[in-house]
């Protein structure tokens, strides 16, 4: 019975050991830049074929954000909140690396996204923080080319 007791905790630890499975990316990651304000995001309508319907819907999103010379921001589609009002995340990386007394520039981010198929709201987050929420999402077609 002594021996049992001993091996359970193991063949439970061993059972779950393969149920573990790696993230590729964290959903959250250290901002190392601050909002550079002039946050927009709109529903573009896209033709799904040359000339042709039904249209397809693109969130394109776009601001400014400060960081040090030599950090590049960038934007990446994040989660979806569904508390209240369905909420599309949008999440600002700061990937690159600067010296310590990098001058702090404004870069200029935008990105183009495949949205889920009903939300009311884009919030911009960099980090735990959010640098906008925009509620009032126009919807346009497509800019011609």
């Amino acid at each position: 019975m002594k021996s049992f007791r001993v091996l359970l905790p193991l063949m439970l630890a061993a059972s779950t050991a393969g149920c573990v499975v790696p993230v590729d990316e964290p959903v959250y990651s250290t901002c190392r830049g601050s909002s550079g304000g002039d946050w927009r995001a709109s529903i573009e309508l896209v033709p799904r074929f040359r000339g042709g319907d039904p249209k397809k819907r693109v969130l394109v999103v776009s601001g400014k954000v400060r960081v040090a010379d030599g950090i590049e921001p960038a934007l990446n589609l994040g989660p979806v909140e569904k508390y209240g009002e369905v909420t599309q995340q949008v999440l600002v990386r700061t990937d690159g690396n600067a010296a310590a007394d990098a001058p702090m520039v404004t870069r200029q981010v935008s990105a183009r996204f495949t949205p889920i198929k009903r939300f009311g709201a884009v919030r911009i987050r960099c980090g735990d923080g959010s640098f906008a929420e925009i509620d009032n999402l126009s919807v346009a077609p497509a800019p011609k080319s």
